[in-house]
């Protein structure tokens, strides 16, 4: 069962300097790569709103595309009701913006920039822009607009005849419900459900121009009735994202536009702390992975770090905030979710390390000392918890545990001990040794670079046979070894130089195969001859960001730049055509797969496309 599956069931390269650095961080400076903000904030757009929703940085409300109709959803978890489907997201629709023209529904054409999203019809236009985290102002020229309400409300009130307040919970599973506040500088007309309308409706009537604001919070107030300035909300909107702009990450000039993209989702997908959310946290999506997950915060943290250290930091805290006292960190987190029941590889301490350079000195200490000793608890509970057969070498008690959630190691019986957990571990014995030593904690750093030194050991003398990846699962008659056929046998690359000659040779052999990963979209997650291969087999053979920025990164370590360089084009390549950041996608064809405008591949594009950008200089 793998992470969106489980949702769904919830309730209803050469020798550069420090090559394996470059890699993991935002340079700098990259002199002959033009900066991203050399075109005015304003006429950046959003690719494709069906795929990218409108949001700004800490609001729980987007706008995207429902049936044609630009849509307000809310991406609160607590508003959901976890029905999946196929042909649409889990943020929960609050209502729709309809054009009206001569009383009835104009078809209009929606564009969206990045600063607000517009309808427009001949001579006639609705603008929609957030003035705060919770409001949308809507500004409308020779024409009226539709406001069809998805529940009818428990209560709506018009406490004049320009302004409506509201609630509504009716498709509320959880504690939540949400306030509705409009005011209007023209009389608003309320219009429940009848005969052949199967929708309550807020009209504002066509007129030359006419503003309304719609208010949506979870929680009772008196907002303020003063519709605020279009012209000062645009002012501030374009100043926002051009100052977030100034920020992003170096990029060669071919990759400009699809990076624009992508640093505007570091942005858009940040949420202001809320419920269990503790911190300003980036989803993973605003569409439908509206959630954080453990590890996949780490590589956005790395993403994030050179603009912006505190909020980078932040994103390990979110999910470091909520540790269990036996040490188990959660799988995932929402506002109204802490989920325990799987979790994700021990990348903590090795994240830390790289996210060091880019934070400020004098920020290293604090930084540390608050997260050390949960990452050594977490590691601690992996040996207490999960070395399931004695022999000092942890396992996955499923494939979600891994973050592959269905890779093919995990096709027959669960448990199973592989090569990869066991890399992780001596990474973060290794990093925690480092920071151990950062706070002068010296007899503790001599413990982790014995304890990494006899994990390398065991790795080595378990998981190969004759050169080739090896992984056991564990059956009522014992371990039973299988060769792997999965790109996650390929993570020990990290090692680097520790890794045996022969074994980091076969792993780069098999990365440069087109019969095993190498493929036109980059690494395929499954070798492509494998009976078990799937175009559309989630991580059975499609291309991840994630999986392409650790083995470029293990490339890296190993010498291999130029195999690094190669995939990491490929992968960047394939985001850039596509221009939507997708969940994953087909190895062969570069087809973007399941779930859209994610912070996931965002990070790993950027950190990708920075590194290829030191080629340029």
């Amino acid at each position: 069962m793998n992470r969106r599956e489980f949702l769904g069931s919830l309730v209803v390269l050469s020798s550069m300097q420090s090559t394996a650095e470059a890699l993991a961080l935002p340079s700098a400076d990259s002199s002959s790569v033009k900066p991203l903000n050399d075109q005015p904030v304003e006429a950046l757009t959003i690719p494709d709103l069906s795929h990218i929703p409108y949001s700004i940085a800490g609001s729980w409300l987007v706008v995207d595309l429902s049936e044609g109709r630009a849509a307000v959803k809310t991406v609160r978890r607590s508003a959901v009701s976890y029905r999946w489907q196929q042909t649409g997201p889990w943020a929960d629709l609050l209502f729709e913006i309809v054009m009206i023209r001569d009383g009835k529904e104009a078809p209009s054409t929606i564009t969206a920039s990045m600063s607000s999203v517009r309808l427009a019809s001949g001579d006639s236009s609705v603008e929609v822009i957030s003035s705060d985290g919770d409001t949308f102002l809507i500004a409308a020229q020779h024409c009226g607009v539709h406001l069809r309400l998805a529940h009818p409300p428990a209560w709506i009130y018009q406490a004049s005849d320009a302004a409506f307040r509201a609630t509504s919970f009716h498709a509320y599973d959880q504690q939540s419900k949400t306030y509705l506040n409009l005011h209007a500088d023209r009389p608003l007309i309320f219009q429940p459900a009848e005969m052949g309308i199967p929708y309550d409706t807020v009209t504002l009537a066509s007129h030359s121009t006419q503003r309304m604001t719609v208010r949506c919070t979870t929680r009772e107030e008196h907002p303020s009735d003063q519709i605020p300035d279009l012209t000062l909300v645009r002012t501030r909107r374009n100043d926002e994202l051009d100052e977030w702009m100034r920020r992003c990450p170096d990029v060669p000039d071919s990759y400009q536009p699809a990076a624009r993209t992508a640093w505007y989702l570091f942005s858009a997908l940040q949420v202001s702390p809320e419920g269990a959310l503790r911190r300003q946290t980036v989803l993973s999506s605003k569409k439908g992975m509206n959630m954080v997950w453990s590890w996949d915060n780490c590589i956005n943290a790395l993403a994030l770090v050179k603009a912006d250290p505190a909020l980078a930091w932040d994103q390990l805290s979110t999910i470091l905030d909520h540790q269990r006292a036996d040490g188990v960190l959660p799988d995932a987190i929402s506002d109204s979710e802490i989920v325990y029941g799987f979790n994700k590889p021990p990348v903590w301490a090795w994240t830390v390390q790289k996210l060091l350079p880019a934070t400020p000195a004098t920020d290293h200490t604090a930084h540390l000392e608050e997260v050390y000793p949960k990452i050594v608890r977490f590691h601690e509970w992996w040996f207490r918890e999960r070395d399931l057969l004695g022999d000092g070498l942890p396992c996955y008690m499923c494939g979600n545990d891994s973050g592959w959630d269905n890779a093919s190691i995990f096709a027959g019986r669960w448990p199973v001990q592989s090569p990869d957990l066991a890399a992780w571990l001596i990474l973060d014995a290794e990093a925690l040794a480092k920071i151990a030593t950062q706070l002068d904690r010296t007899d503790e750093a001599a413990r982790w670079r014995e304890h990494e030194r006899d994990l390398l050991a065991r790795f080595h003398k378990r998981f190969w046979l004759d050169g080739q990846p090896h992984f056991f699962s564990l059956t009522p008659a014992g371990p039973e070894r299988h060769r792997s056929t999965s790109l996650i046998t390929s993570i020990p690359l990290l090692l680097g130089e520790r890794l045996d000659p022969a074994i980091r040779r076969e792993l780069v052999r098999s990365l440069s195969d087109p019969a095993r990963f190498f493929a036109p979209a980059g690494p395929a997650t499954e070798a492509r001859s494998s009976p078990l291969y799937q175009p559309n087999g989630y991580w059975r053979g499609p291309v991840w960001g994630i999986s392409t920025y650790l083995i470029c990164t293990g490339l890296v370590e190993c010498g291999e730049t130029n195999l690094a360089r190669t995939l990491a084009t490929r992968f960047c390549e394939t985001c850039a055509r596509d221009g939507n950041f997708r969940e994953n996608y087909d190895a062969s064809t570069g087809s973007g797969q399941y779930d859209s405008g994610m912070t996931w591949t965002a990070a790993d594009f950027l950190l990708l496309t920075n590194w290829l950008s030191t080629f340029h200089q």
